[in-house]
């Protein structure tokens, strides 16, 4: 069944237009990798130049079409490979120039913190106290930020493989709270979480790269990069491996998720955004595919709209209320 979806794009068109159209003479676009609201009514997106905020309107026009206002920019020395907000505070993962850290008060972002990290940040999960941070070869650090102008170093676990993407299951009074690690080729790796110490519980060796690791409900999805988006059921009362469940076949590599309810959105990379009914973990339907032109790098869900970093095509916003609700 093929949705109307272009009928509710909400194009947000900072950096309109094509790459491919472009003089050489002009300078080059920034292109998105992270996306994150900071309120209603404010965007963050990660660029190779730094960060840029946006203004959402919060009235949708007969078109659907939206013009946000950039707001500003914040210049940084290396791309933003994610981004996470967590009491107030945006955090910017910068690859091999560590991890940034900006107040949001009164509409605007202001410098707080800088962490140097042991190898390339790629990831963020703030938590707590804590913030985990994914460092590709280097594995993940954790670092406390109960004082986020001052954060101080806690541990670093050594995954052995690459770590792209983590997650936490259980709350902190938790006692099988587990961290979840994509460990690239690594396969998952998996820790048991108690305060601020982790102890290993191996790993699962999964065919392909793993790229992504999430909660979906009480279960998880995880993506082995080109071998598919896979339902996987956690062992909640040990440290046995997590059992496999049904997986459904992607075009490229799936890179982030977002989910509400019993609807997944998968960023597939260069072919879009895959819109999937998981209603049934053992027969997930594509329902259709979300063309952004560009490549579908990161997503997140927030007020019944989908916010995509597509790459050079800067960010694309969708209404999911119109459509999702004759559907639930």
């Amino acid at each position: 069944m093929k949705l109307a979806i272009s009928a509710l794009l909400l194009l947000v068109a900072a950096f309109p237009g094509s790459l491919l159209a472009q003089s050489p003479t002009e300078p080059l676009k920034p292109r998105s990798y992270a996306v994150v609201p900071l309120d209603d009514l404010t965007l963050a997106a990660g660029t190779t130049y730094g960060i840029v905020l946006y203004d959402v309107p919060t009235e949708i026009p007969e078109n659907h079409v939206l013009t946000p206002r950039a707001e500003g920019n914040i210049p940084l020395p290396d791309s933003v490979n994610h981004l996470a907000v967590h009491n107030g505070i945006l955090w910017a993962a910068l690859g091999p120039h560590g991890v940034r850290g900006y107040r949001w008060q009164e509409g605007k972002l202001n410098p707080l913190a800088s962490i140097e990290t042991g190898g390339a940040s790629m990831r963020l999960l703030a938590d707590g106290d804590l913030l985990w941070i994914g460092t590709g070869t280097m594995g993940v650090e954790s670092w406390n930020i109960k004082d986020p102008a001052h954060p101080k170093h806690e541990l670093t676990l050594d995954t052995a493989g690459y770590a792209r993407t983590i997650f936490l299951r259980g709350g902190p009074e938790d006692k099988h709270r587990r961290l979840w690690v994509a460990d690239g080729r690594g396969g998952l790796v998996r820790y048991s979480v108690s305060g601020h110490r982790a102890r290993s519980l191996g790993r699962s060796s999964l065919p392909g790269d793993v790229r992504w690791v999430g909660p979906f409900g009480k279960e998880m999805l995880v993506s082995l990069g080109e071998g598919g988006l896979c339902h996987m059921v956690p062992n909640a009362s040990g440290g046995r491996a997590p059992k496999a469940g049904f997986c459904i076949e992607n075009e490229d590599v799936v890179r982030d998720v977002a989910t509400l309810n019993h609807w997944v959105f998968a960023a597939d990379s260069s072919d879009g955004v895959m819109v999937i009914d998981w209603t049934n973990a053992t027969q997930p339907n594509l329902m259709d595919r979300i063309d952004v032109e560009f490549s579908a790098n990161a997503l997140v869900i927030h007020n019944d709209r989908l916010y995509v970093a597509a790459d050079a095509g800067g960010i694309r916003v969708f209404s999911l209320q119109s459509w999702l609700g004759n559907r639930q």
